[in-house]
């Protein structure tokens, strides 16, 4: 190999990194890496982070009767991950969607990472053991995980059949 050859697959695998690491799987892979060693550390593990839906916020008044909702099956449900940026993208938050009879998409609830409620978190924050930011970490990948995305569209499902009024 000649040396431009070198330097230009220097700089395709420099392209690359750069690209994977600012990227949504990049951001997933550091956090699922960082939270397990963190976790593991502190002597505990993913499934100890258990969450409450009390911060979840819905976008339409509960309980409905408005028939698109009510007649709506799970399948037409869907879970939206919101980014910060494109660029070394951050999750925030995530949407829970209806896709109506129109074909258009209705916000049905939203959950932030900044508002997940954990109480194993709650715990370390108060022990000193975490601190805020690190909180917000593990809060971020937990809304990442798919046993947490399909928990959140089933929660916000059942609020749609519930039919309570006072």
């Amino acid at each position: 190999m000649s040396r431009i050859e070198i330097i230009q697959l220097g700089c395709v695998l420099v392209f690359l990194l750069v690209a994977i690491v600012g990227s949504r799987v990049g951001y997933s892979l550091h956090l699922r890496w960082y939270v397990n060693s963190l976790l593991r550390r502190l002597g505990h593990s993913k499934e100890e982070l258990t969450f409450s839906f009390d911060k979840m916020v819905y976008a339409i008044p509960l309980p409905t009767n408005q028939p698109e909702l009510l007649e709506a099956g799970i399948e037409q449900y869907r879970i939206v991950e919101e980014y910060d940026s494109w660029v070394y993208p951050q999750l925030i938050g995530i949407r829970v969607m209806l896709r109506t009879t129109k074909g258009t998409d209705r916000l049905v609830a939203y959950i932030s990472a900044d508002t997940l409620w954990i109480p194993l978190l709650e715990k370390l924050l108060v022990e000193g053991k975490i601190d805020r930011k690190t909180y917000g970490k593990i809060s971020t990948y937990k809304l990442m995980l798919p046993s947490t995305q399909s928990d959140t569209l089933t929660e916000a499902f059942g609020q749609m059949r519930k039919k309570k009024f006072t």
